[in-house]
């Protein structure tokens, strides 16, 4: 099989566009790898996930522990203000 030169220059800038964006990409990754490892001491997506999911927890026990609070001091208050 043969290409002209015009198929094989339009081919070439399509290889070289995909690699830069491919660059680009990776360099995004290292840089967000970077946060996670300077902001939560994460050094891999894996390790953030299972924070995230802590974190989560977390949030979901401490809204119970607050809508509990807040319904007792209801109850012991509401009617005297």
């Amino acid at each position: 099989m043969t290409i002209s030169l015009a198929e094989y220059d339009k081919l070439k800038k399509a290889a070289e566009e995909s690699k830069a964006e491919a660059d680009r990409a990776q360099g995004a990754l290292q840089q967000l790898l970077k946060k996670l490892k300077e902001e939560y001491d994460c050094n891999t997506l894996e390790e953030a996930l299972l924070l995230l999911n802590q974190l989560k927890k977390k949030e979901t026990a401490t809204e119970a522990d607050f809508d509990t609070a807040l319904q007792a001091f209801k109850n012991e208050w509401g009617s005297k203000i």
